[in-house]
């Protein structure tokens, strides 16, 4: 195992920001509206109810997230009301982004980190349309704030795959990694898909090679994946409000032990 080093911070914090356009965030009332529609096609026109129809015989919950309007529901999960505190800050396209939720309880600090992309480089466009922070600017950050002790990183994994109706950023994921002292002992990446998907991204492996050309972990080291398979296979919305369910799952007693798909229907509808 490697030491998580904090050399290059400098030249990490000068990358050039490039705005970029995202939907209005979603209303805590979308699901609401979501039954509404269903039950009554007349109030919002033939197609909208169709769609809405079909939504719901495919599970989908709601619109798809972006990685901005994912961390302003992780902001308001993981808050300071809930026991949590905010550390550390960065601006992408002109909006600012909280770092770190904090909480520490048994002995472990919990850090419930800012949506990050796994593409390799951190200046292009599609980095920045992707979360705007790589895995590796993550890192050194986490390891700035937090050098010593044990510490749980839950990071939204932005997966950047380009698969048909999927888009820059198609999917994502929920990264485990256990810290100790600065050095990385565990990762998991907890995937809401089952792993057909998987079969031709190889997420994890994504991870594990990032990790590997920063020197962040030995050869020996690899990321291991767990596809829990509670998103649908033609479900290409939810997976963001999965990574934010996971998280509050393994910030509770019981842990993802726990979790399950009409747990998260519930989670979804309390704070989506």
């Amino acid at each position: 195992m490697h030491i998580l080093s904090t050399a290059g911070t400098s030249a990490l914090n000068n990358v050039a920001e490039v705005p970029y356009s995202e939907t209005a965030p979603l209303s805590p009332q979308d699901h609401q509206r979501f039954a509404k529609v269903v039950n009554a096609p007349e109030s919002t026109g033939f197609s909208s109810w169709l769609r809405s129809f079909i939504n719901r015989l495919l599970s989908i919950f709601g619109e798809k997230l972006s990685p901005s309007q994912l961390n302003q529901c992780l902001d308001r999960i993981f808050s300071e009301d809930n026991g949590w505190r905010e550390n550390g800050s960065f601006n992408v396209g002109g909006v600012e982004q909280i770092a770190f939720r904090v909480k520490e309880f048994a002995g472990t600090t919990y850090i419930v980190c800012a949506t990050t992309h796994d593409l390799p480089e951190s200046d292009s466009i599609a980095a920045h349309m992707a979360g705007g922070r790589s895995l590796l600017q993550t890192f050194t950050a986490l390891a700035a704030a937090y050098p010593q002790g044990s510490t749980k990183a839950l990071i939204p994994i932005a997966q950047s795959n380009t698969y048909g109706p999927f888009g820059p950023r198609g999917h994502f994921t929920l990264l485990e990694v256990d810290i100790d002292n600065c050095i990385i002992k565990s990762a998991v990446l907890h995937d809401s898909k089952g792993g057909f998907v998987d079969v031709f991204y190889e997420g994890a492996g994504r991870l594990t090679d990032i990790f590997r050309k920063a020197s962040l972990v030995g050869g020996d080291f690899s990321v291991t994946v767990e596809h829990r398979g509670e998103q649908s296979l033609l479900n290409g919305n939810d997976c963001g409000r999965f990574a934010a369910y996971y998280a509050a799952q393994i910030t509770a007693e019981g842990g993802l032990n726990c979790a399950n798909k009409e747990g998260a229907v519930v989670f979804f509808a309390e704070h989506f």
